[in-house]
């Protein structure tokens, strides 16, 4: 990996894949804005947008110079490959996600990189707030410390909340398992030996939509377990044990969670 600038080692790069989410769009990219850390930037990687999203990201990034346009020329493929594309283009130390329907809180990203000097850890995480259509709120807590093997049983890393150190680790592709950001925390956190929780105050807020894939129980289950089968080769009756505790976690996730006020 090429050597990188003073400025740019203390630099996050913050991935954002849009396609067609207008709506949503202004309020994503103003929240990174608004950061009380000031040194990152914003790739935004148009995914074949037909609804106004890339002139909105264009007018914000004459505005600021730190949001910069990307452009998929192969839409369709996945939001994975989007993805992709803004991790080949990072000019940051520190790499971390955010999809255009949700959004950061204030001290997101000054939160995180606070506790990656604290800790000496390579990958940090954190607690978020799952917004539903209905308007009402619910926060998720995150697991204090988080090892690999944690991991296999429940994903402990919401994508929007975790963070990690490519100086060490690298910058690693994700890969098209339908639940492509999970595979990669894995990994992550299995060459990092564990991630830690940036604290309890809640980092970001995602948008829980009705018509989402993720909303989907059945992919995520069979997404879960190419993952755990292909991507991770975990055998077949570790794997099965681990499936089965998910569902565990999850129902128990949805029993525990508090609803919050929101702005």
């Amino acid at each position: 990996m090429p050597q990188k600038s003073e400025n740019n080692r203390r630099m996050v790069s913050l991935i954002m894949p849009c396609k067609n989410g207008a709506l949503t769009l202004s309020k994503s990219i103003e929240s990174v804005l608004e950061q009380d850390f000031e040194n990152f930037e914003l790739l935004i990687i148009d995914d074949g947008s037909t609804d106004g999203s890339r002139e909105i990201i264009e007018e914000h990034a004459k505005k600021d110079n730190r949001v910069k346009l990307l452009t998929n020329k192969g839409p369709g493929k996945g939001v994975w490959y989007a993805r992709n594309i803004g991790l080949k283009n990072v000019n940051g130390r520190y790499i971390a996600f955010l999809d255009c329907d949700d959004y950061l809180l204030p001290k997101s990203l000054s939160n995180r990189l606070r506790k990656l000097d604290e800790s000496g850890a390579a990958v940090v995480h954190g607690a978020y707030l799952r917004l539903h259509p209905d308007g009402k709120a619910f926060y998720r807590p995150a697991r204090t410390k988080v090892t690999y093997s944690n991991m296999l049983r429940k994903n402990h890393i919401g994508n929007l909340t975790g963070m990690y150190d490519s100086e060490h680790l690298g910058v690693l592709l994700q890969e098209s398992y339908g639940h492509e950001d999970y595979l990669m925390w894995c990994k992550l956190v299995k060459l990092s030996g564990i991630s830690y929780s940036a604290g309890t105050e809640p980092l970001a807020v995602y948008r829980v939509s009705n018509t989402s894939l993720s909303g989907n129980k059945f992919k995520v289950f069979s997404w879960r377990w190419k993952v755990l089968r292909s991507g991770l080769n975990i055998k077949l009756i570790p794997a099965c044990l681990c499936q089965i505790l998910s569902q565990i976690y999850a129902i128990s996730d949805r029993l525990l969670e508090k609803p919050v006020k929101t702005e």
